[in-house]
């Protein structure tokens, strides 16, 4: 869950992997999510040689001078995953399961996704940029069978070609490709260095400069989804203090997140409101095991095992962790979440009241019991204890 949002030395990575929503007016239905998370070594050193072996898709461009070009679509490989109506994940086994890698967390945020939001854990990751030299042979391909075969084997297998590499290196020192270029070695290093510069700047690129790019072409769910997986949109206080709307906003999604997660989210509340560097990475580490004890219930037996080896649960966590497992699995209120997550997005604020009362009815249909009725009243209600306030002036719409 998290995103590669910073990436001056300490970038973040973001998974959106499903929210577990109950079912309102009747016992809820939920499904599992969890970090999948898959890696492989790289070893890269500028000017010299490099040996890793990826699953490329090959091209040509630029008059052949660039063989071929592997993007990472986030900074760890999301699993083959798709929504189902409990707004959770279901995923497809892999015919041949990866070793699980979670990598070490410095803190917890609050992330925005293209339909929820969500508490997210903040990888210690420091993201770099190099080139080498790498045989033809050495580039292998996987093949839908698991094998593996030689990407260019137009080419002679001991002829020489360039690299230009990114990779992500966690705190525990564990390492993790990112974007990979290919070019032919007779390309001078000067135009090679430009091209890892270009990565590099293609890469800092922010997320409102990615979003702006998808005005220029019919974008597609697909690109939205990249920007998310590679520039996820946490959220925070304001630090404006005249944007209220924005603050309403931020502590009601808080507000709805502390049924699923309520240590955690007040121990975030803390560490929004503490300034000294050493207090905060304390709270950081905090909630990083605040978040893993409270998501008892979700975790497979290897995450648990996978996690504790990276990001190390004290005694009163773990505690924790047992006592939510022995209480009933915690939900989210999808009316309430509905709210929070459009108040503003979906201008729910300048809506009158039975407009917003159909709004939401109409998005959160599919996790309410067969009969449930949403009125105008009942939805005020609702937001005023999120401490959404409305905006707009009583009368009917203006035109």
């Amino acid at each position: 869950m998290t995103k590669l949002g910073c990436w001056n030395g300490a970038a973040s990575w973001a998974e959106c992997s499903g929210v577990p929503f109950g079912r309102v007016g009747c016992l809820g239905v939920s499904q599992s999510f969890g970090l999948r998370r898959q890696a492989s070594w790289l070893k890269v050193w500028r000017g010299g040689g490099c040996k890793f072996s990826a699953t490329e898709r090959a091209h040509k461009r630029n008059g052949g001078r660039i063989d071929v070009e592997w993007r990472l679509s986030g900074l760890v490989t999301r699993p083959d995953v798709q929504q189902n109506r409990a707004f959770g994940v279901s995923e497809k086994v892999s015919a041949q399961p990866k070793k699980l890698y979670i990598p070490p967390f410095s803190s917890v945020c609050l992330i925005e996704c293209q339909g929820h939001f969500q508490l997210a854990p903040v990888p210690a990751v420091r993201v770099f940029y190099g080139y080498g030299k790498i045989k033809a042979g050495e580039v292998t391909g996987e093949t839908e069978d698991g094998k593996t075969e030689p990407m260019f084997s137009f080419l002679d297998p001991n002829e020489e070609m360039w690299a230009v590499v990114q990779w992500f290196r966690y705190e525990d020192g564990h390492e993790q490709k990112g974007d990979i270029c290919y070019l032919r070695a007779s390309v001078a290093e000067t135009d090679v260095r430009k091209r890892m510069e270009q990565m590099e700047q293609m890469n800092n690129q922010t997320r409102q400069e990615l979003l702006d790019l998808t005005e220029c072409y019919e974008a597609t769910e697909d690109d939205y989804q990249y920007i998310d997986d590679t520039k996820p949109n946490y959220q925070s206080p304001p630090a404006n203090p005249n944007a209220t709307d924005e603050k309403d906003v931020y502590d009601a999604r808080l507000k709805v997140l502390g049924d699923l997660q309520p240590k955690t989210v007040e121990i975030m509340k803390i560490y929004n409101c503490t300034k000294d560097p050493g207090k905060r990475q304390q709270l950081g580490f905090e909630l990083v095991q605040s978040y893993f004890a409270e998501l008892a219930h979700y975790w497979t037996e290897d995450e648990v095992l996978a996690w504790q080896r990276t990001n190390p649960v004290g005694t009163g966590w773990m505690c924790e962790f047992g006592e939510v497992m022995r209480e009933p699995r915690r939900q989210l209120d999808p009316i309430n979440h509905d709210l929070a997550l459009n108040w503003l997005r979906g201008k729910y604020n300048e809506m009158t009241a039975k407009e917003l009362s159909t709004s939401v009815f109409q998005r959160v249909l599919k996790w309410l019991a067969p009969g449930f009725q949403i009125t105008a009243d009942f939805i005020k209600k609702r937001r005023e204890r999120l401490g959404l306030t409305t905006k707009r002036k009583p009368g009917s719409p203006q035109k």
